[in-house]
């Protein structure tokens, strides 16, 4: 099994960091300072260092050991996980030749590559860990996710590495494409899976109340809190959230007492949120709590390949164990030629239109609203 020694100065990434190398089958010993970092070089060789750069002296103290590594172990490859900062931190460390430089927010395929290749460049692997570029053909079925494309496969890949990680997580979308079931089945697949589940739609009126009230993040204590359409959250609660989200209490809306808050965010958002804050219109520092980990759903126009089975899923959905009806050839060809704006929803609504318009358990053109039918 390769060994993999992580120095990270903060307590949060050094755990999701942990969480997620073990999960790939790697042994992982953290450090949170040098001098620690340093006796576990000089005692014992290691396939793999990874430094974080994170607050405070984070950068002086992962040149400390970057230093010490190559010193006593020259050979071991190194990867460095930096703040966003345009490359500034990458420059600092560009002298000591390392094997990779990440920038935050995490990309986790990206790290686990990354770390993939690092440890079978120096040989160290010993068969221990599965082939990760295998693992990514598994697919990861979920139920309800169709995931024939590359792009879907890598989402669920995604999900698959981190569901059982407590680390925060940004689902980016457009309408329709499944960012709250992407949501639930992270929630489904992980250590909380029995605890609850609750969705707030932030861009309801009155969302802000809904967030700290009895059924909002109250209820998701212990479970997991989903941010739907985070976006849309007013500024002064994006604040308050961010403060419970830091401070990691709660006062009970019940009760009245204050109570420790034990939670998974998942926030989701079918806007671009770095756009957002550069306008002043989102909190950054809440954007760079949610934003841990990303995962980005591409639309259905972009992922050809999970059109018809979409279309399959949702028939056989609704058929309820009923012969499914019959696709005439020209409406698959016009199901596989149209845009879908409305993504996975629109088919919904199709699906639902052309089954009230179905004769003799066939769907032919003339079943489908006007739109489809000038495609």
């Amino acid at each position: 099994m390769s060994r993999i020694l992580l120095l990270s100065n903060e307590k949060s990434i050094s755990a999701i960091l942990t969480k997620l190398l073990k999960t790939e089958g790697y042994k992982v010993v953290s450090a949170s300072d040098a001098a620690r970092a340093k006796e576990h070089i000089q005692i014992e060789q290691y396939n793999l260092l990874i430094v974080t750069t994170g607050k405070g002296a984070g950068v002086d103290m992962a040149i400390e050991v970057i230093t010490a590594s190559l010193a006593h172990h020259p050979e071991t490859p190194i990867i460095a996980i930096t703040e966003s900062d345009g490359g500034a931190t990458a420059g600092k460390l560009s002298a000591f030749q390392l094997f990779a430089c990440i920038e935050k927010p995490l990309k986790v395929d990206k790290l686990v590559s990354a770390v993939q290749k690092a440890v079978d460049q120096g040989g160290a692997s010993d068969g221990g860990n599965a082939n990760l570029h295998l693992q990514l053909e598994a697919c990861y079925q979920y139920e309800n996710i169709v995931a024939e494309s590359p792009a879907m496969k890598s989402a669920c890949d995604m999900i698959s590495r981190v569901a059982g990680t407590d680390v925060t997580i940004l689902i980016s979308g457009e309408h329709g494409t499944g960012k709250e079931l992407a949501a639930r089945t992270i929630h489904a697949n992980s250590r909380r899976k029995e605890k609850s589940i609750v969705v707030v739609d932030c861009s309801v009126p009155d969302a802000d109340r809904d967030l700290f009230s009895q059924n909002g993040i109250e209820k998701a204590n212990g479970g997991t809190f989903v941010l739907h359409e985070v976006s849309a959250l007013p500024k002064p609660a994006q604040q308050n959230l961010l403060k419970c989200l830091q401070e990691r209490k709660i006062t009970s809306a019940v009760s009245s007492q204050v109570i420790p808050l034990d939670i998974r965010i998942i926030a989701t958002t079918s806007t671009n949120l770095q756009q957002l804050v550069n306008d002043g219109k989102f909190n950054p520092d809440l954007y760079k709590y949610i934003r841990i980990i990303f995962i980005q759903l591409a639309p259905l126009r972009d992922r050809q390949q999970d059109i018809m089975p979409t279309v399959r899923q949702v028939l056989l959905r609704k058929a309820g164990g009923k012969a499914l009806p019959v696709l005439d050839p020209e409406v698959i060809n016009i199901f596989q030629k149209y845009s879908w704006p409305g993504n996975a929803t629109e088919i919904e609504y199709v699906i639902d239109q052309a089954l009230k318009a179905a004769t003799e358990g066939k769907i032919t053109k003339a079943c489908l609203p006007p739109e489809l039918a000038k495609v």
